[in-house]
């Protein structure tokens, strides 16, 4: 997989889950994540509740490697992206 020069690469273990999509009601998702890695399943209300779902479990495997990081944009490119 190719990369931009203008980021920053960093690597975590990839976290793998398993959405189920059961309704789609009021423009929004409602259904099931399994964190295959965690050995967790939670429900959700809203495709918003779960990318936090999804962001919690990549907060959580980062927390365990603490010398692992996530990608991140450079300072220059947010000013170019103006």
């Amino acid at each position: 997989m190719a990369h931009s020069p203008r980021t920053s690469d960093r690597t975590i273990d990839n976290p793998t889950f398993l959405v189920r999509i059961l309704f789609c009601q009021h423009s929004s998702w409602q259904g099931e994540i399994q964190w295959l890695d965690g050995r967790e399943t939670q429900r959700f209300r809203s495709a918003l509740e779960l990318l936090h779902l999804i962001d919690d479990a990549v907060t959580r495997s980062q927390a365990r490697g603490a010398d692992q990081e996530l990608r991140h944009w450079t300072t220059s490119e947010r000013k170019n992206s103006s």
